[in-house]
């Protein structure tokens, strides 16, 4: 929640006074706020998603799911024989 309250104020106030700007020192101060809301960003992302990552570990799921590679199951299922391993061997490739 605290990202979303400091990242779009930062850059939609940023943006939106570099489109009116009134002046050299509107336009600094735009590009100064868009400069620091956008290396906000950058330094939150890396912890957030380990961060994400590692309560997934806790609940026992693999954290893949986060960054959307969803493992199928392994093995046949229901709708027939597994296509990438024809054979039946069960590898896990996310363990």
């Amino acid at each position: 929640m605290l990202h979303i309250i400091v990242t779009f104020p930062t850059l939609g106030l940023g943006v939106v006074m570099l489109e009116d700007s009134g002046g050299a020192g509107a336009n600094v101060l735009a590009v100064m706020l868009i400069f620091l809301g956008t290396l906000y960003v950058l330094a939150i992302i890396i912890p957030s998603i380990a961060l994400c990552v590692r309560r997934l570990h806790d609940l026992n799921l693999t954290g893949w799911i986060y960054l959307g590679v969803v493992p199928g199951t392994k093995g046949p299922n229901e709708y027939g024989s597994d296509p990438k391993n024809p054979d039946g061997d069960i590898i896990d490739a996310f363990e």
